[in-house]
């Protein structure tokens, strides 16, 4: 139903306002341009009437919602956020005295092929900003997207610290094609990275004036962002885009938010390094909202995207090879010179607790060669120092008699190091972020970031530059070793620290969190305390124990598919196996299972 002003409340407004003219309306409300008497300013009146608008409860909730999005723009302050600058209430009609934001909104801008690269990137760093501004305050817009000129309608903002009873979990508010996969999972659980993804969504459909999603069926579209599947490339539908502008734009929408930005000043601060001259001047750009065009002065491509930083691809698998750096980190643990015997049993003594319940933390170095590291009295990592192997191997390549023996221990602060260093030779562990170019953005406000209170960082840093390779470890946030594969190649001190590494460098960065993994006497230690145990999904369709019990007799395939496809081996522990550093202990149980099939 179309909503009808009354005579009174246009008096009532009229006794400070000069009405203009209508706006925009919607079902239960219209947006006034209106002069402030008083003042002499343009100004923008929101009108909600709740007359027909439902039965008590949605008009309440209605209410609250209006009065929430006044409470909200009034606590911001930013140049491009719209102010509030009034509330009030005549009858059944509700009321919002606003900040007039003349211009059009974006996607009246965008043409078939887009707006200019430079010029979505100033928007994007000015909407950064402006989300930063509302997420300090603990505020999420949660419905970004391209009909904006400046950012308005906080009216399904979440204030974080108050009551989320108005979005109610599995109720999507904003619009779908811009919504994040965790706000319709669960719309009352978003936070700022959302805000980030939605952003990032927007920046892609304005860089090629399409979407990145192709569904038109509601259904179809929720399944996509759903799924892990990234976007179609930027660069392949417009070549014209920045590399370092694509990277952007991809990790803005991440589908996990943690690989996300946390900030809306981290996305700003990459954006920023993309709108750099080589002078270091900030670019301006015009945008003539009256007619709907925009413009950029014309420069080259290069003096828009800073260069990528160029790795030596073949110099950079040589070092890999390279594993000096582990026994350089080693050399300062304390070391214990073990009698030289048959090798078995010490690698099996090690596994055990001494008389204080002790366990080993360091490394074992075998003739020099080998060198096998040890977490909480786990062989957690083994390298080959003459062959550069690493891993199961190394194990296999070890002699039956050592001629040296010599044990390290890691002093308490570095009790990850070992497994850190493990996990950094099998390149195992969660990837967080692969392949950041410290030359396109920066990189700082991430590495600062590892130290989060919320989701501090354990876990590994590999670092590559145009003719070495660094690597880092990181135990809750704290850098806890810096290792580099070609000393004499690296440059003064700064490469002890990885943020001031990045930024006085180009260097290419892959962060991974840790996962606890155990090799050679132990793995097979825990391997022989578990069982497998051969487990019938359905009892009521075809088994293998049927197809045994058959004899020779000749089956139909749909047979034997069914009861291999009911069948599964599961794993069954008397106790699940843990690594303890302090007082944490990590399971153990997952990796058992991985092991399985590779033995």
């Amino acid at each position: 139903m179309s909503v009808s002003i009354q005579d009174s409340l246009i008096q009532h407004l009229e006794n400070n306002y000069a009405i203009e003219g209508e706006i925009g309306r919607g079902g239960m409300g219209v947006v006034f341009r209106a002069r402030d008497k008083r003042l002499d300013r343009p100004v923008a009146i929101k009108v909600l009437h709740l007359a027909s608008s439902g039965g008590a409860e949605l008009k309440a909730e209605v209410i609250e919602r209006f009065q929430r999005e006044a409470r909200v723009v009034a606590r911001l302050s930013h140049p491009n956020l719209v102010m509030v600058y009034d509330v009030g209430q005549q009858g059944d009609f509700y009321y919002m005295i606003m900040e007039f934001a003349d211009g059009k909104p974006l996607n009246e801008l965008i043409s078939e092929r887009g707006l200019p690269p430079a010029l979505v990137t100033s928007i994007g760093h000015q909407i950064c900003l402006a989300l930063n501004a509302a997420h300090e305050l603990n505020i999420t817009h949660r419905d970004i997207k391209p009909a904006v000129a400046k950012l308005t309608d906080f009216g399904i903002a979440q204030l974080n610290e108050e009551s989320v009873r108005l979005t109610q979990a599995g109720t999507v508010i904003g619009s779908i094609m811009y919504a994040s996969p965790e706000q319709l999972r669960d719309a009352s659980s978003v936070d700022a990275r959302s805000d980030l993804y939605s952003l990032g969504v927007t920046m892609y459909e304005l860089l090629t004036g399409q979407s990145p999603y192709r569904s038109e069926q509601i259904s179809q579209l929720i399944l996509e962002i759903m799924s892990q599947d990234g976007p179609p490339s930027l660069c392949e539908r417009l070549p014209e885009v920045p590399p370092g502008l694509e990277l952007i734009v991809q990790r803005a929408m991440k589908k996990s938010p943690d690989e996300r930005y946390r900030r809306g000043t981290e996305m700003a601060h990459d954006l920023a390094r993309l709108l750099q001259l080589n002078a270091g001047q900030p670019q301006t750009f015009e945008i003539n909202f009256a007619d709907g065009t925009a413009t950029s002065p014309s420069r080259s491509r290069d003096s828009v995207l800073m260069r990528r930083t160029s790795i030596d691809q073949g110099l950079i698998d040589s070092l890999r090879g390279d594993l000096g750096w582990i026994e350089r980190l080693a050399a300062d643990w304390k070391p214990e010179t073990l009698a030289t015997q048959a090798l078995a049993p010490v690698l099996a003594k090690l596994c055990e607790p001494n008389l204080f319940g002790q366990s080993v933390t360091g490394c074992l170095r075998v003739d020099q060669r080998f060198v096998l590291l040890l977490c909480d009295g786990h062989f957690v990592g083994a390298a080959d120092l003459e062959s550069g192997q690493h891993g199961e191997t190394v194990f296999d390549a070890l002699p039956a008699s050592a001629n040296s023996l010599e044990l390290r221990l890691a002093p308490p602060e570095q009790h990850l190091v070992p497994l850190l260093i493990g996990n950094l030779l099998e390149s195992d562990g969660e990837m967080l972020h692969s392949r950041l170019d410290s030359s396109l953005m920066d990189l700082v406000p991430l590495i600062e970031n590892f130290a989060s209170s919320e989701d501090s960082l354990s876990g590994y840093v590999l670092c590559q530059s145009e003719n070495n390779l660094f690597y880092y470890g990181y135990d809750q946030g704290q850098q806890v070793f810096a290792a580099v594969a070609k000393p004499d190649a690296a440059s003064g001190e700064s490469w002890h620290d990885l943020a001031s590494l990045a930024s006085e460098q180009g260097v290419l960065i892959e962060v991974r969190r840790f996962v606890p993994v155990v090799l050679g006497p132990s793995q097979e230690k825990l391997l022989a305390a578990a069982r497998l145990k051969l487990k019938v999904l359905d009892p009521g369709k075809a088994t293998l124990q049927q197809l045994l019990a058959a004899g020779d007799d000749e089956l139909p395939i749909h047979l034997i598919r069914e009861a291999k496809e009911n069948t599964r081996m599961e794993l069954e522990l008397d106790q699940v196996p843990a690594l303890r550093l302090g007082e944490r202990a990590f399971d153990l149980g997952a990796q058992i299972g991985q092991s399985i099939p590779k033995r």
